[in-house]
């Protein structure tokens, strides 16, 4: 229907804008011939959010290797505040 093609060039519209901040943000550090935007978001799909316990409201990231922290950080992504 014409609302879900709305809905899919909404959604691949917003990934697209943030696929191409991640490139922006490569070139500008000068590692966009080390990474790809693949790799960036490759990272990212290994943070989540966990909770304490299975009542608790109270979340926290999950680890993040430093490597990986500190990438993140040279790029401008702040997980942490």
């Amino acid at each position: 229907t014409n609302a879900e093609l709305e809905a899919w060039s909404f959604i691949n519209h917003i990934s697209l804008l943030y696929f191409y901040g991640v490139v922006k943000a490569l070139r500008e550090k000068e590692l966009n011939g080390k990474y790809s935007p693949e790799d960036i978001l490759s990272i990212g799909k290994n943070i989540y959010c966990v909770r304490e316990h299975y009542y608790s409201k109270d979340t926290r990231l999950s680890e993040i290797p430093k490597k990986d922290q500190e990438l993140l950080e040279t790029l401008g992504v702040k997980l942490v505040q």
